[in-house]
């Protein structure tokens, strides 16, 4: 099982904040093809929190280590993806 979590650019009003979020895939996924993956299939991804204007984590539901790793690449920006994959998961 791979674990995907992305920083979507902003839309809207709420145009200085970006929401982040979570989905869960069987295998390897490329974490380059994300973003359209993101845009055709909204509905596999959940909300997982929120980035600030300034490129600072707002809030996060996540693992420790998700948390610890958005938060050692701040300032984050849109557009950036992180990728987990469980000890055993098939390639």
């Amino acid at each position: 099982m791979t674990t995907v979590i992305y920083i979507a650019p902003a839309q809207g009003i709420l145009a200085g904040q970006c929401r982040i979020y979570r989905a869960e895939f069987t295998g390897c996924i490329n974490g380059d093809g994300i973003h359209t993956h993101y845009r055709n299939n909204p509905e596999r991804y959940a909300e997982a929190g929120i980035m600030s204007s300034r490129g600072k984590l707002v809030c996060f539901d996540g693992t420790p280590e998700q948390r610890q790793d958005l938060l050692d690449c701040q300032p984050l920006m849109a557009g950036l993806v992180f990728t987990y994959d469980e000890p055993g998961a098939s390639a």
